[in-house]
């Protein structure tokens, strides 16, 4: 999302007056799906054997994280591994990174930078094993630290770097060489502050700083497509679906209960084979954090009368493997009590979609906050794309701002008696940010019915009983 445009999950509808129908169902077909559909990336490079002081048993439901006391003389409390190439991860106090190179002999250049998540933390740079071949000619590693960079090739010894900001850079410029290398990144820092939990189910629709009255409403600095800081939404899902074949997308979703996210029928539409479920982010570039909770479910739940011709029951619920313990960054957002049609209001989408149509995903999430249509002008508009608008859905839009590919299944939300209650899921619209044409979004409060058969309580109003 942006203030001039949008970031939402839409795929733009060109239709003119004089379409006919056979081809309507063609121009209509991509609607609100994922209009950037890629190939699931290639399986990471093999591990190399790893020296003894970081083989040890694998976390349950995680084979690639290790749970070390001591990593260097730092204490670490979580080890991940980190192969993917020109990436910026951030690490949290007692976290750390597992680098290592390719074991193949292709010529390949990899950077990896790292920050730290508190400024007060430091980050040190240890390398278990190197050993490269011939010069820095053929193959180097190059440890940048702070602004100061150090190259190293052939057997070098290399030493123990601490800082703020660490990148190594891997460099074999010739094929048929295969020297490597296994080096950690360590974070360490001041003990992390402890998160609150409340146990079942909390008051929904109120962040941390709502409740401690720091603010009114969750965030009253910028009105519309502006990055939002953790807390602000807990009940935000990032939903990375993969499906056959080959395909991997992003979808939005909203927590409801501790077990059930709220999200798209559409998001589903392809022989879906798992979803990775990532709660309490907001920075996609932070893989590792202590609040962060990530886990793999298979279990969806489409409603049974989804139209994708007319994208109507564009709903859907996924059940997480196990359920999750609510704190100020992981919260359920309330659902509706009443069939309001909330029009004239403002809403607020959130997601991690597109910038722009066509454009890059978000890092960030986003928020944009949007005027709420009555049915009758979003009728008007729409009837003239060959699209029926059902008392069933609900549209909004901003002057310039909107929702966007990536965004489909997150909610809209408006704020009723101090609380955020969600109005719509993001469902589809035409382009992003099209001047006097609404996004269109599932009206939550026409399914409270359907919600209610399919998930095993959810928070509501006040929340503190499980309807």
């Amino acid at each position: 999302m942006h203030s001039s445009v949008p970031a939402l999950w839409w795929v733009a509808i060109l239709v003119s007056s004089a379409v006919p129908s056979n081809s309507l169902r063609g121009a209509l077909d991509r609607i609100g799906r994922v209009d950037s559909v890629t190939k699931a990336p290639l399986p990471p490079p093999v591990s190399p054997v790893l020296p003894r002081s970081l083989s040890g048993g694998g976390e349950a439901g995680s084979p690639h994280t290790l749970r070390l006391k001591t990593e260097s003389a730092i204490p670490v409390s979580l080890l991940a591994p980190v192969d993917e190439c020109d990436v910026t991860v951030a690490l949290d106090n007692g976290e750390a990174a597992l680098l290592y190179s390719r074991s193949d002999r292709y010529e390949y250049t990899c950077k990896q930078t790292f920050t730290t998540v508190d400024p007060r933390a430091n980050l040190t740079v240890t390398c278990q094993h190197f050993r490269l071949k011939f010069n820095c000619f053929f193959e180097s590693l190059t440890i940048e630290v702070d602004g100061k960079a150090s190259t190293y090739c052939m057997d070098d010894k290399v030493g123990q770097f601490q800082g703020r900001n660490v990148s190594l850079s891997f460099e074999r410029n010739f094929m048929g060489f295969n020297g490597g290398y296994v080096c950690t990144v360590s974070c360490q820092g001041p003990p992390s502050a402890l998160i609150s939990e409340d146990p079942g189910c909390p008051t929904c629709g109120v962040t941390v700083a709502m409740e401690s009255r720091q603010s009114k409403t969750a965030d009253e600095r910028i009105v519309g497509g502006v990055s939002t800081v953790k807390g602000a939404f807990p009940w935000m899902a990032h939903l990375r679906i993969t499906a056959r074949p080959s395909m991997q997308y992003m979808c939005g979703g909203s927590l409801i209960t501790d077990t059930h996210i709220l999200s798209a029928a559409h998001c589903f539409e392809y022989d879906v084979q798992y979803i990775d479920v990532t709660l309490g982010m907001v920075d996609t570039r932070i893989v590792l954090a202590g609040d962060l909770v990530r886990m793999q479910a298979t279990d969806f739940t489409v409603h049974a009368k989804y139209d994708s011709d007319n994208i109507y029951n564009d709903i859907a619920v996924v059940k997480l493997p196990r359920a999750v313990t609510f704190t100020d960054v992981i919260r359920p957002i309330c659902l509706p009590t009443s069939a309001d049609t909330m029009e004239g209001a403002v809403a607020t989408a959130t997601g991690w979609g597109t910038l722009s149509f066509g454009g890059e995903e978000a890092q960030v999430l986003q928020k944009v906050d949007l005027d709420v249509w009555s049915n009758t002008m979003c009728s008007s508009v729409w009837s003239r794309k060959y699209m029926t608008i059902a008392s069933t859905q609900v549209c909004a839009l901003g002057d310039g701002k909107d929702t966007c590919s990536g965004d489909s299944g997150g909610p809209l939300a408006v704020q009723v008696d101090g609380k955020y209650v969600q109005l719509g899921i993001t469902s589809y619209g035409q382009g992003c940010a099209t001047p006097g044409v609404p996004g269109v979004y599932t009206r939550v409060s026409s399914y409270m019915t359907w919600i209610k058969a399919h998930v095993e309580g959810y928070c509501q109003g006040g929340g503190a009983e499980r309807k």
